[in-house]
């Protein structure tokens, strides 16, 4: 009797101490759970942010398209004022083989200029290019945001699984996310 009594004894203990292990690891599950589905919403939110830096970054392309315009056209004025002095000084016979030079390097260097405008014009044309083709889902920082996203759901997921085999974290009140869920959004393109 007394071996069963000491049997029982230890054989309560061994559950009591598998009861807290399990238990520890169920807490440590729906922790890992919870940090996980954060690490989702996180992501998600990058990816917004890098969504809405898209579209901004398109849209100062633009302008600076616009602006590029404007330039290129008061270049052309300024050629235009530059010849009109230079065959002005060319006309005037008290005019200085000093004031002629002076006059030429004016329209010269107004030329340069525009054509400088002109080659950055091309560059620019060429990015907003590149970047009207990608669009907004297509750039650099939105790929990856929406990848950083995908390992997130796929820690998530990972980590709702191993919670689900500990009974104990079945209800504690923390969100839990649907394997899949945020996934598919991302991949029809919503937040």
């Amino acid at each position: 009797v007394r071996m069963a009594q000491d049997q029982l004894v230890n054989t309560r203990a061994q559950v009591a101490d598998q009861t807290r292990r399990a238990g520890l690891a169920a807490e440590r599950a729906a922790e890992q759970e919870r940090r996980a589905v954060e690490q989702v919403a996180d992501a998600q939110r990058g990816l917004n942010d890098a969504r809405a830096d898209a579209a901004r970054q398109l849209k100062a392309l633009a302008e600076q398209q616009e602006d590029m315009a404007l330039r290129q056209r008061g270049a052309l004025l300024s050629i235009e004022e530059a010849k009109t002095r230079l065959d002005e000084t060319n006309a005037d016979p008290r005019a200085t083989d000093l004031q002629r030079r002076q006059a030429l390097l004016a329209y010269d260097e107004q030329v340069e200029q525009a054509q400088d405008l002109k080659d950055e014009a091309a560059d620019l044309a060429s990015r907003k290019a590149a970047a009207d083709r990608q669009g907004v889902a297509g750039s650099q920082q939105v790929v990856e945001a929406t990848r950083r996203v995908v390992d997130a759901q796929r820690d998530a997921r990972e980590a709702h699984h191993l919670s689900a085999r500990h009974p104990r974290t079945a209800d504690r009140g923390w969100p839990r996310s649907r394997p899949g869920q945020t996934e598919r959004k991302v991949r029809r393109g919503r937040g």
